[in-house]
This record gives C-alpha cells, structure tokens and sequence, in this order.
C-alpha cells in the first residue's frame, strides 16, 4: 500500500470536486507498492514578470529511488485542435466551450517544478516523467505526433494504470 500525501484522506473525500481524483488516489494507494510516495494535489506558485503564476498537479508520484512521475488527470471531453494538439474542453455557465492546451499545461507545471528545484539546488537537475490520464477519454488509438508514445493512458488501458506507472518508474528506476 502507497504512502499518501496529504495523509488526512478525509478531508479530499470531502471535496466534491475532486471525486474522480479521489478514485485515483484510493486506487494507487492500493495497487502501488509499500515503498512508493503518492502527493495529491501538488499546488505551487512563482512570480513571473511582476505577476503570479499558479498551477496545480493532479498526482507526483516518487518511487523508493526519488524518481518522480507527475500526473495529469482529466475528466472532461478531450479533442485534437486545429495543430494537432490534444485540447481539454470545457463548457463555461453562458453556453461557450473553452479549450485548454493539455500540453502547455504538463509543460508549465514539470518546467515550474525543475526552476524551483534548481534555484535552491545549485548544479543539481530534477528530473521529472509525465503521464496524462484520461479514464473518461477514448483516443482510439490515436495519439498526437507530439505526445510521447506511452504517456498517455486512456478509457481503453485505465485498469492498467497502475502497471503503466510501475513500468515507468521501475525501467530506469534512479533519476
């Protein structure tokens, strides 16, 4: 059984919100070995040009070697746009759809991560892999030329999830 961070489950259980990321946690607390840590709702923030920039991480998940895997999970309907790039959609309270990069988004978020880590820890690097999981989401096979073949987990492999990200985190298993 993985080692949870916050510990203090019930209180994310009482975040309405958060329910199908609370699946995910109780699951991976459950189906991920003893020696592995699993943080939840990693938030961080940096100041960027004279403003805040905040972001969150649905799972970072470190094996016994400080190997880490960050998760992005997501429960709404996914598209490719116009370039190519997978694309979340969300419907806004007048109607409008609104679409999100996925991409951009891991990107910030890992890049975000590595500068802090590389401001406190002169000539050292953090190394950081990637999953994006859609458990709603059937891609039929069909990934974008620029995700990584493998990081992305769909409807059609989500019972394997926990599998996938011991294979990740054990192919290589130091950073």
């Amino acid at each position: 059984m993985a080692q949870l961070f916050p510990e203090d489950l019930d209180v994310s259980i009482k975040d309405l919100r958060y329910t199908s990321e609370i699946g995910t946690l109780i699951r991976l607390k459950n189906e991920l070995p003893d020696q592995y840590m699993v943080f939840h709702g990693v938030h961080w923030t940096k100041v960027e040009d004279d403003s805040t920039v905040y972001g969150e991480i649905d799972f970072l998940i470190v094996n016994p070697y400080g190997k880490i895997l960050a998760i992005e999970q997501k429960e709404t309907s996914i598209e490719k746009n116009s370039r190519g790039d997978l694309v979340a959609i969300y419907q806004q309270a007048d109607g409008k759809r609104k679409q999100k990069s996925i991409r951009s988004q891991i990107t910030r978020n890992i890049q975000s991560l590595r500068q802090e880590f590389a401001k406190r820890y002169k000539h050292q690097s953090l190394h950081i892999e990637h999953l994006l999981y859609l458990p709603t989401a059937d891609l039929c096979g069909e990934v974008p030329a620029n995700v990584a073949l493998g990081r992305v987990v769909d409807s059609s492999e989500a019972k394997y999830l926990p599998e996938i990200i011991r294979k990740i985190l054990e192919d290589s298993p130091a950073p």
